[in-house]
């Protein structure tokens, strides 16, 4: 929960959306993300899916014929 928004400030764009799926964190990182999620205009799900099914999740739920960037863990 900690790096959360600072992550997410280091790719914000105000012209995009960011799709983010936690994995079920206990730290608090689920809060976090709906907390904020107004100011970045993200779109939070979860939480509860293992790392490669949140990466899969999150690619269905952009939108269609978006562009997609790299996906990151939001506590590297």
């Amino acid at each position: 929960a900690d790096t959360v928004e600072r992550s997410i400030r280091s790719v914000f764009r105000p012209d995009a959306d960011i799709v983010i799926t936690d994995g079920g964190s206990t730290d608090g990182t689920y809060e976090k993300l709906l907390e904020i999620s107004k100011d970045y205009t993200l779109r939070v799900y979860g939480p509860g899916s293992s790392r490669g099914l949140g990466r899969q999740l999150a690619l269905i739920r952009c939108l269609e014929n978006s562009c997609t960037v790299p996906i990151l863990d939001l506590d590297d």
